[in-house]
């Protein structure tokens, strides 16, 4: 727990994830849709990428960039709405 008074708390947890996306847009929208969720605050520490290397195939784009982030979730209890 990062905070806590008599009407909410909050608390924080850091993830790592491992994502393979077509393109630097496509992680965009991967960290968007999380946000957009409304469950908590997702907040990007940071992301590194690789190329994997791999050709685009067939009539889908195959994933080429692989990105590890680390990512803050940030989640308040509201104690009243509880209650």
């Amino acid at each position: 727990m990062i905070a806590s008074s008599r009407q909410s708390a909050a608390r924080a947890a850091n993830l790592r994830r491992i994502l393979r996306v077509a393109s630097g847009n496509a992680l965009e929208t991967s960290v968007a849709v999380l946000r957009a969720s409304g469950n908590a605050y997702y907040a990007v520490r940071k992301c590194a990428l690789t190329r994997t290397g791999q050709a685009v195939g067939g009539t889908t784009m195959t994933p080429r960039l692989s990105a590890q982030c680390d990512i803050d979730l940030i989640t308040i209890i509201d104690r009243a709405a509880k209650g």
